[in-house]
């Protein structure tokens, strides 16, 4: 039996969330996408289909350097 947390909750707490914000405003993460906000599409698991729709209408470059930023 696991006691320990699942690892999606361990990366979770790993994700320096003040950077993350400050990634997102200079990106302008949520201007073009009005339904879900970078930090909920980030956090919560969604359907395919929205997560393409967001995709598609969201910069890139936020994951990019939340990616570079983790590394």
């Amino acid at each position: 039996m696991n006691f320990g947390k699942m690892l999606f909750a361990q990366f979770m707490e790993f994700v320096p969330w003040t950077n993350f914000a400050r990634i997102e405003a200079h990106n302008g993460g949520d201007l073009s996408v009005r339904n879900q906000s970078c930090t909920e599409q980030f956090r919560a698991p969604v359907k395919r289909l929205t997560l393409a729709d967001v995709n598609e209408a969201r910069n890139w470059n936020i994951w990019e350097d939340l990616a570079i930023l983790l590394i």
